[in-house]
């Protein structure tokens, strides 16, 4: 498996993806044998792969040999990425994301189209991981990821992968999947209309590392939104995994699966409340899948 893992990262540049030699064969779930790791993208149900393979005059498109100044970047006339006056600016610097893009903001990256090289300084979600990964057993909380190397804050790790679904056709997906999709809902405002598709990803059968990563009410990592590959009224943004703190080799990396939660407290005994098991101090004894 490891090596199936691996060879798939590395067809895409990407470092690979360890296995902890402390997991036996026996100990690994059925299901596990049949998952096709996909470092980078989305696969699509049917009819979806049509409406994110947008035509090239639908992109905003830049003509920068080098992207330097965001509010002369032509492809960053969609983006709301701003400081504070009001000027447009990139979401990174130096390679590390920055934190300065607010909830519910899309990052633009440059896209295929932008005369802009591989290594602009606005392509950073869609670079190939550099960071060794390992999968291992935590023992409290099941399988988990954790980095092989020190990573600094603001370091992009990859992005979540999987099968994008339609939101309203997630009931129907066996309960098993449950625990493995990922509303792509970075966008959308609570308790308001929100116009257009909605979609989720589906990671049970298809996906990457980013698919074992746990809970953590005091987490090491944080997600954003991000658009290259599409447009942003498709509503399929990659979800972006990025470090919000300093991690020494060996640690495991975990977000907030509901970082933007209310506080109320009959929430917990809603249905798809779990214990939480994440021993942080600030833990609050619960969260939701």
């Amino acid at each position: 498996m490891e090596r199936a893992w691996t060879r798939a990262a590395r067809d895409v540049m990407a470092t690979g993806v360890r296995i902890d030699r402390n997991i036996a064969e026996e100990d690994i779930p059925p299901n596990l044998s049949k998952f096709k790791y996909i470092e980078k993208g989305y696969l699509f149900a049917d009819g979806l792969r049509e409406l994110f393979d947008v035509p090239r005059d639908v992109f905003t498109i830049c003509d920068c040999s080098q992207c330097l100044d965001a509010s002369h970047c032509s492809c960053q006339v969609i983006s709301d990425v701003l400081d504070p006056l009001q000027r447009k600016i990139y979401a990174y610097s130096k390679g590390l994301f920055t934190f300065n893009v607010p909830q519910g903001i899309e990052v633009i990256e440059c896209n295929k189209f932008c005369s802009c090289g591989p290594r602009c300084q606005n392509r950073v979600a869609q670079q190939p991981r550099d960071v060794e990964i390992e999968i291992f057993d935590t023992k409290r909380c099941g399988w988990g990821a954790r980095t092989l190397g020190n990573i600094p804050k603001g370091k992009v790790l990859g992005t979540y992968t999987g099968k994008v679904v339609r939101r309203e056709d997630v009931d129907t997906l066996p309960e098993e999947h449950y625990g493995y999709l990922f509303d792509l809902d970075g966008t959308e405002i609570k308790n308001e209309e929100n116009l257009g598709n909605r979609y989720t990803v589906d990671s049970y059968a298809y996906g990457n590392w980013t698919r074992f990563v746990n809970h953590s009410c005091n987490p090491n990592m944080v997600v954003y939104s991000v658009v290259y590959d599409t447009i942003p009224d498709v509503n399929m943004p990659y979800v972006a995994f990025v470090t919000c703190q300093e991690i020494a080799a060996g640690t495991e990396l975990t977000i907030n699966y509901q970082p933007h939660l209310d506080e109320d407290l009959d929430v917990k005994y809603m249905y798809g409340a779990e214990r939480c098991k994440c021993g942080t101090k600030p833990c609050r004894g619960w969260y939701r899948i």
